[in-house]
């Protein structure tokens, strides 16, 4: 079975991947994690600020892959081909001739979609349709952002990156300060949290205000500094 796990950066791809080769049912499984970094070390540029090079790098990567009979990775084509539509360097035409690259490779793993349901499960769909049938409302996708940005976890988010060596160094060999600007909740609790990560992360001093995105009462614009 060929395993894919796609979405944006830093939702936890590949600590997942990881945490399944401790499972023996993968053992005889070929796991590809962090080829990103990888590319990047090389000096591709990735992500919304690729070329067409780089994706075309990125893709073949993404194909050797598939040679596996039995793989994990923490990407997909489906990803190559979201970031290859985002990138601005790329024009609409090399765009369009890219995706029909991509389709052939993205069948080999477009036969089963795994979500996690609005039952709190995670579920196959057979197609895209059944899918949708299922798939979060609204109303309860802004239930579970607000669950988010109120708990815990604001107060132990990693830095992206290698974003906090960059910010040190701007901010302590270049007089630089920075200015916070976030999406968070009106919750007093999940503020500080926030402002406590983003120091313990960056320093105390590299940020000096704070702005935290959320429905702009008096009382949560009182909050932003």
């Amino acid at each position: 079975m060929k395993i894919g796990f796609c979405g944006t950066m830093s939702v936890g791809k590949s600590t997942l991947v990881n945490a399944l080769k401790e499972l023996p049912e993968f053992k005889d499984y070929y796991f590809a994690t962090e080829r990103s970094k990888y590319l990047r070390d090389l000096g591709i540029p990735l992500n919304t600020d690729s070329t067409l090079k780089g994706q075309t790098v990125f893709l073949a990567e993404r194909c050797s892959e598939l040679l596996h009979e039995n793989v994990i990775t923490d990407r997909t084509v489906l990803d190559v081909m979201a970031f290859t539509m985002c990138a601005e360097s790329i024009d609409l035409l090399n765009k369009d001739k890219f995706e029909k690259y991509m389709e052939e490779s993205f069948k080999e793993m477009k036969n089963r979609i795994s979500y996690k349901s609005s039952k709190d499960v995670f579920k196959f769909a057979e197609s895209v349709e059944e899918f949708q049938e299922d798939a979060f409302s609204q109303e309860e996708i802004k239930k579970l952002v607000k669950f988010f940005n109120e708990s815990a976890a604001i107060g132990f988010l990693p830095a992206l990156r290698d974003s906090a060596y960059y910010v040190k160094r701007l901010h302590e060999e270049h007089g630089y300060t920075f200015h916070c600007i976030t999406s968070l909740s009106k919750d007093r609790n999940a503020q500080r949290l926030r402002k406590m990560n983003v120091r313990k992360l960056f320093g105390e001093t590299a940020f000096d205000h704070f702005i935290l995105m959320c429905k702009l009462t008096k009382e949560a614009n009182n909050a932003n500094t």
